[in-house]
């Protein structure tokens, strides 16, 4: 049978397993772009069709048997995601620091580190459209690994197959995995910036920031205006306590795409930590005028104000924080210490009631509490709150209570 013959017989059958058959049999052959274009649409058509997938398709096979069916797709697409104009964000834990002297009572909660990982979809389109800051991380992929790792066995494109599964491994948290599979499809394609970009990613969340650093950079290199590889080498580099090279990053992501809230978020975060709070303030405030609905934002806003003295200003931001996030305990607890700055005891006592309320487990609440009490005057409680945080671990209460003997 000649090839013509065999080409004739696979388009009259029309199954993926005789594409498989011409492919393997025929892999420079007359129609072997004709035959990978369908086994590629029939891959990418197992789930929801992307974006990216339909862009993909159509720079490979401009004029395959399924371009204007992707086309129209594509265009419905594009329409979908400009009305819903969602941008991912991922938040770190919030951390809690201990009282100091006696007379401070408690210091305010460090800002909330808000990460704003980009996470991109494959492939060519670095995509902002993902879900909403939820604390979630929400990758979008199509399929499970198993289904990905049945795909390999097919697609000629096995560096996608690769790619595909290490998103489904980042997805479930199992990122040594993942960084694997997308070691593999850069083997299989040294060009292939998604890759990179997620396996960034990856090493960035295993708390190997150097990698993740050399994986962005490498990024940047392929694409040098992708603002979202910027961003987030610049949260590597903030992990590292590289904050100027952090703010560096960040200022390229801001330049190549001063709409997302993200990017002012994290430069200001690392303006917070080298104390230029002037300046922190300004980015948070362009994170809350970009995205009102930023309870982070508005949290750390808050926390600069308290560092300058404007305690109204930062009581008004905390307070917009916890209607927006009700159980941000941080955002009570530096609340609370706004009030106490201003002398309003009653209320701060309230507020790390609340504290709490959300975290019975934190010392440096009771402490906070129990000193509140001790300049009201009201012995007891105090004595009670301080006794509290010492068995919970907290030094400064065990010499409190000697004091108060």
């Amino acid at each position: 049978m000649t090839e013509d013959d065999f080409w004739s017989q696979v388009i009259r059958n029309d199954k993926k397993e005789d594409y498989e058959r011409y492919v393997e049999r025929y892999p420079n052959g007359k129609y072997t772009a004709q035959a990978s274009a369908e086994l590629y649409y029939r891959f990418i058509t197992l789930g929801e069709l992307t974006i990216g997938e339909c862009k993909t398709y159509l720079e490979r096979y401009p004029d395959g048997r399924h371009a204007e069916k992707l086309r129209w797709k594509l265009k419905k697409l594009n329409e979908e995601r400009q009305v819903k104009q969602l941008k991912i964000a991922i938040p770190l834990c919030i951390i809690i620091l201990g009282s100091v002297i006696y007379i401070i009572i408690s210091i305010p909660a460090p800002p909330t580190d808000h990460k704003g990982y980009l996470l991109k979809e494959q492939p060519v389109e670095v995509t902002k459209e993902a879900p909403a800051f939820n604390g979630d991380i929400n990758v979008s992929y199509q399929g499970s690994e198993e289904d990905h790792s049945k795909a390999i066995e097919f697609v000629l494109d096995h560096s996608l197959a690769y790619f595909n599964r290490g998103l489904a491994y980042n997805e479930k948290g199992q990122y040594d995995l993942a960084i694997l599979e997308f070691t593999k499809a850069i083997e299989l394609n040294p060009d292939y910036i998604f890759a990179y970009f997620n396996r960034g990613f990856a090493y960035n969340e295993t708390g190997r920031h150097d990698l993740a650093i050399a994986d962005y950079s490498k990024a940047i290199e392929l694409d040098p205006d992708d603002p979202s590889a910027y961003h987030n080498r610049g949260i590597a580099y903030k992990e590292k306590g590289q904050y100027a090279l952090a703010i560096a990053d960040h200022s390229k992501a801001i330049e190549l795409d001063p709409d997302d809230p993200s990017a002012y978020y994290n430069r200001g975060y690392a303006y917070t930590e080298t104390g230029r709070h002037d300046l922190a303030i300004a980015d948070y405030s362009k994170a809350i005028e970009l995205d009102p609905d930023h309870p982070s934002a508005y949290h750390n806003r808050g926390f600069a104000y308290n560092e300058t003295g404007e305690y109204d200003r930062a009581i008004s931001d905390f307070s917009k924080a916890v209607e927006l996030d009700p159980g941000d305990a941080s955002a009570y607890h530096n609340r609370g210490y706004a009030y106490i700055e201003k002398g309003e005891y009653d209320l701060a006592v309230l507020d790390y009631s609340k504290v709490i309320e959300l975290e019975p487990g934190d010392p440096s609440s009771y402490y906070a509490r129990g000193m509140i009490y001790k300049l009201m005057g009201n012995k007891e409680l105090a004595h009670a709150d301080l006794q509290q945080a010492r068995d919970l671990g907290h030094a400064e209460a065990e010499i409190e209570l000697g004091l108060m003997q």
